[in-house]
């Protein structure tokens, strides 16, 4: 293959792993400053008798209808996006389903688990100390 086939496919491989980095953690960042936040309002549903496992829900769910959001949105302007692109495929069609799905897959296990950590360490939190917080 020519150089100037598999540059695009180079510049992918180069770009994307650092940028799925930086953008889980930012997640995990707006999830734990989520939480952060709100230590004192989970804190008073913890003293009112609240689970620990509805707060680790209440906050994932949260994180889940961002995920809704970002997809609904990302999923349509993606396939615009391979319009643009499509000269630069090599092998694949211009909307391969099986790729969307794989990226969906991944991007859903990353809001999950960047969302996990901050609530499972909000569910945890002493009531007590939570609201002494603030």
């Amino acid at each position: 293959m020519p150089y100037r086939e598999t540059a695009p496919f180079s510049l992918t491989l180069r770009v994307n792993p650092p940028l799925s980095l930086f953008l889980s953690r930012a997640l995990s960042a707006r999830s734990r400053s989520n939480v952060t936040r709100r230590t004192n309002e989970i804190g008073i549903r913890l003293a009112l008798g609240a689970q620990g496992a509805s707060v680790l829900r209440m906050i994932i769910r949260e994180s889940l209808v961002l995920l809704a959001i970002g997809t609904g949105l990302g999923l349509p302007l993606a396939m615009m996006a391979t319009r643009i692109i499509k000269q630069q495929l090599f092998a694949m069609d211009a909307i391969d389903p099986i790729s969307f799905a794989a990226a969906l897959v991944v991007v859903s296990l990353m809001t999950v688990i960047a969302s996990w950590l901050p609530a499972r360490r909000a569910a945890k939190v002493d009531p007590v100390t939570a609201l002494r917080c603030e």
